[in-house]
């Protein structure tokens, strides 16, 4: 619950709770608490140098347990990893087989709250290598119908980060007015629920889009 509003404090206690599955052998609580600490190291926006060991850390964890304790928690690991290879290690060797997981995932009957994650995490992937089609496909996916449908309180965390991959997408495709409009609905989302910690990047989006186009502020 610490991770939207104070990243650092959830964080400290997300691996402290890892150590302690560690020392009981938890799988389950091991991965959760993995992909919760990633999610506060992205969410903190300062350092994310630190995704490096978390990498490695959870080879470790899949040489050991070879398996997921269940689709759910596979869904949030999948995630995790996605978003870590996409903002620090997009050369990384095994992006591939991530982004087939994601994708195999989003046809199972999963909580909408990681499906929307995982096309969250997915879709810059697509966005970053030129398959603006595949990209296209997955956001199609999700409509304000799908949004409607989040649960609350991760619901919140979901829908702003979906509307700044959505401004994302259509910075990169030019589409300008789309861009701002979805800018827009994406900090009024913030500024209801209080979720504020995504708003430079998604106002970031349409500033871009803005220069892109030559739309510059006059006084």
């Amino acid at each position: 619950a610490l991770i939207p509003f104070d990243p650092e404090a959830g964080r400290s206690l997300l691996e402290k709770a890892f150590k302690s599955f560690q020392s009981r052998r938890d799988p389950a609580g091991l991965f959760i608490s993995w992909s919760g600490v990633v999610k506060a190291i992205f969410l903190k926006m300062t350092d994310l140098s630190p995704f490096d060991h978390w990498i490695q850390v959870l080879e470790e964890l899949m040489a050991e347990y070879r398996q997921f304790p269940t689709k759910e928690i596979e869904g949030h690991v999948v995630v995790g990893m996605l978003m870590i290879l996409w903002h620090r290690q997009l050369h990384h060797p095994n992006i591939k087989f991530w982004i087939d997981q994601a994708l195999s995932l989003l046809s199972s009957p999963l909580d909408l709250n990681i499906k929307v994650s995982l096309i969250n995490n997915a879709a810059p992937y697509f966005l970053l290598t030129g398959n603006y089609s595949k990209a296209a496909q997955l956001m199609d996916l999700l409509g304000a119908s799908a949004l409607s449908g989040l649960v609350e309180p991760k619901g919140t965390i979901v829908k702003v980060a979906f509307s700044t991959i959505s401004s994302h997408y259509y910075c990169y495709l030019g589409m300008h007015a789309k861009c701002l409009e979805t800018v827009s609905k994406g900090l009024e989302i913030a500024k209801e629920t209080g979720f504020l910690i995504l708003n430079n990047v998604i106002a970031g989006y349409g500033i871009w889009s803005a220069l892109i186009h030559e739309e510059y502020a006059t006084t």
